[in-house]
């Protein structure tokens, strides 16, 4: 497998456990909250964003790492606050950002 390949079985693989979890393990008002990530269009947006930053992931960046980072900014409910340690807005990761 490539390297663009692993992250996007990573993030794949997240997005539809996090969407079994969800249902499982949550209220029904914070399920109806989440419920558009979960939509056809939603997952589609997703995984259209994993394919562009599949292509920009760093020489120097594992897959792992960029699938984590990726995820924890991308999908809502996996960092709750997000926030960095410092309480700020967590920010993008440079290499996936949108100029």
């Amino acid at each position: 497998m490539t390297k663009q390949e692993e992250f996007l079985w990573i993030v794949q693989t997240v997005i539809l456990i996090n969407g079994i979890n969800l249902t499982a393990n949550i209220s029904q008002k914070e399920l109806n909250r989440t419920r558009h990530m979960y939509s056809a269009t939603g997952v589609r947006g997703r995984m259209a964003d994993a394919i562009r930053a599949s292509g920009l992931i760093p020489a120097d960046m594992s897959a792992t790492e960029a699938a984590d980072e990726f995820c924890i900014y991308m999908i809502e409910n996996v960092d709750n606050s997000l926030t960095d340690d410092d309480g700020k807005p967590l920010a993008v990761p440079g290499w996936f950002a949108r100029a």
